[in-house]
């Protein structure tokens, strides 16, 4: 919680972008519209990308990056390697993590619409 300005949706947006969760579920149309635009092409940015660093209950840490490029292509890492989305997915999966399902993130005006809906 915190007052409008100070974030909370960008979080939301860099948790599920790293997470995975497709361009439709983000405040964006299209992937690369989250790559920082100045309003010039010389200082404008080639990708964008976020890095979660997870710790299991073992202490083990796992390394999740996503990175996407300008035509839209993601790129998934853990530890720094590449590896497929399927992949990526099966990890955080065998975390209780399940990304499908999309029921571990409560987004802006979730709880609003749920409380609003017809008992039908």
């Amino acid at each position: 919680i915190g007052p409008n300005g100070a974030g909370k949706s960008n979080l939301m947006d860099a948790l599920s972008f790293v997470l995975g969760i497709h361009s439709g579920q983000l405040r964006s149309s299209n992937l690369a519209d989250v790559i920082h635009r100045n309003g010039e092409q010389e200082g404008a940015a080639s990708f964008a990308s976020v890095t979660a660093i997870y710790q299991k209950g073992s202490g083990e840490v796992l390394k999740f990056a996503r990175k996407v490029n300008r035509s839209g292509a993601s790129d998934y890492k853990l530890n720094d390697k590449t590896i497929s989305y399927n992949e990526y997915v099966k990890v955080w999966e065998g975390e209780n993590v399940l990304l499908k399902a999309r029921n571990f993130l409560v987004f802006q005006g979730d709880v609003e619409a749920l409380a609003s809906k017809t008992p039908k």
